[in-house]
């Protein structure tokens, strides 16, 4: 159970709280269906929100929303991207996932899965003369990067919104992590030979705009993987706003499968 006293970066029951109404990302229609309201019911911040459907293209997300500048009221202090120090049991939990829940994984997630994918396929998606550039959009504290730089010779970069989050990553030895958002990756144009973005598109206000950018950095040819939440999940059709990882509002955005095709094959990637 979460109580009062873990979650202070919360907003206070009586404190203002700005909201925007956002048009649909992916087709930029403004007409929305109603799904069902809900809370937090993972953190129990306060606040009700909106879950819509775009009536052109069905992508689902909150509107109303909170304003960029106050979501982080939504991000609990006990967020696992902001701990700064590992306890020694935090420690032994990370070596025996390292050695032996990745390695049973590592069975059935090589092709899928990022910390595997990526090291396996380093010849092949590698420049010639050169380390090959991984980055990785929404980091947190960089625990996949830290697992690929520790198991490969790749280059290892992220981006995070959260400046708690990429001190940590740096401090652990996740490469290079800077602080920004994801539709302003300060990279040049093909810098990187694979992206990643592992449950963090849901997070962005404008995943479009993310996945331009991503498509910018990355070279011709390059890998990507990306993976967000399914919205067609059995316990969201179950619960529907009772489901407890519905996130919102932290969760902006809800994909569908066919909505997070579009999302991708509409900033020029193929699907492999």
């Amino acid at each position: 159970m979460h109580n009062a006293a873990l979650v202070a970066a919360a907003a206070a029951p009586d404190e203002e709280i700005e909201l925007e109404t956002p048009v649909c990302d992916l087709c930029g229609n403004a007409e929305q269906r109603r799904i069902f309201k809900a809370r937090d019911r993972r953190y129990n911040f306060p606040g009700e929100f909106t879950l819509v459907e775009c009536t052109r293209c069905a992508l689902r997300y909150v509107s109303p929303r909170p304003v960029p500048s106050i979501i982080h009221r939504w991000y609990p202090t006990q967020y696992a991207a902001y701990r700064k120090k590992q306890s020694w049991w935090q420690k032994t939990a990370d070596w025996l996932e390292d050695k032996i829940w990745n390695a049973y994984l590592r069975v059935f997630l090589t092709r899928s899965y990022p910390i595997f994918y990526f090291p396996k396929h380093q010849e092949q998606l590698a420049r010639p003369g050169q380390a090959p550039r991984l980055l990785d959009v929404g980091c947190g504290s960089g625990d996949k990067l830290r697992y690929i730089r520790g198991h490969s010779g790749w280059d290892t970069f992220g981006v995070d919104f959260s400046p708690q989050a990429v001190e940590n990553a740096n401090a652990r030895g996740a490469g290079d992590v800077r602080l920004t958002r994801g539709d302003k990756l300060p990279f040049d144009d093909g810098f990187f030979d694979a992206v990643m973005s592992w449950h963090s598109l849901e997070h962005h206000y404008s995943p479009t705009a993310t996945m331009a950018e991503v498509s910018r950095v990355l070279r011709p040819g390059g890998y990507g993987i990306f993976a967000v939440p399914a919205a067609e999940n059995l316990g969201l059709r179950m619960f529907k706003q009772y489901w407890g990882p519905l996130e919102i509002p932290r969760h902006l955005y809800h994909f569908t499968h066919e909505s997070m095709r579009r999302l991708v094959e509409g900033a020029g990637f193929q699907i492999a």
